[in-house]
């Protein structure tokens, strides 16, 4: 987290937004609820928000 305008703010990512990165971005939908992972090393495995409107909560 970044130290911005007297507070501190996270650097996003997964299409979330927030000051804690809490919730989708608009256009995004979230999954159910699972924890993200430390593993596979460096990145990990996020529970990332999709596209909404996608059926199979694919952004491809």
């Amino acid at each position: 987290c970044l130290l911005q305008d007297g507070t501190l703010q996270c650097q996003c990512e997964h299409n979330t937004t927030g000051q804690d990165c809490q919730r989708c971005r608009k256009g995004f939908k979230a999954k159910s609820w699972k924890a993200g992972s430390y593993l596979p090393t460096p990145n990990g495995t996020p529970n990332s928000c999709t596209i909404a409107g996608s059926p199979s909560g694919s952004s491809k």
